[in-house]
């Protein structure tokens, strides 16, 4: 009788252990996750907007070599393809999107529709300093 019993209660348990293994709804990310997710999101867009306002307010003094060049601008594009994957990470930041989604695309027609000086610095002004 007492096996019996012993038997049922590893039964019961086994069934209990394998319910929780096996959850039926997804979970909701842990507190920590989402915090560390809406940091991550926040960093990439002030950066964006950090980098798009220096290019608008600081004139560039010198050309930047090809490589330097061609860096900048795949950093400004995978930063936007970065702020893109991470739009549903902070759903109450979605107003820091659109003005980082703003200067992400602002910085990249700087360089397009700004001439010959601006495509090379990624900057709206260019002067070389006097001596």
């Amino acid at each position: 009788m007492s096996e019996a019993a012993d038997g049922d209660a590893a039964t019961r348990t086994f069934q209990v252990d394998d319910a929780m293994t096996t959850p039926d709804a997804p979970q909701a990310p842990s507190p920590i996750a989402f915090n560390r997710n809406t940091i991550i999101f926040f960093a990439v867009a002030c950066l964006i907007i950090a980098n798009f306002l220096y290019r608008l307010f600081v004139p560039a003094h010198e050309y930047p070599m090809r490589t330097e060049q061609v860096m900048d601008i795949g950093l400004d594009i995978l930063l936007l393809a970065g702020l893109f994957g991470m739009r549903r990470l902070a759903p109450k930041l979605q107003i820091l999107f659109w003005v980082a989604l703003a200067a992400a695309v602002g910085s990249l027609l700087i360089r397009v529709l700004g001439g010959d000086a601006s495509w090379w610095t990624g900057h709206l002004v260019y002067y070389i300093e006097p001596r």
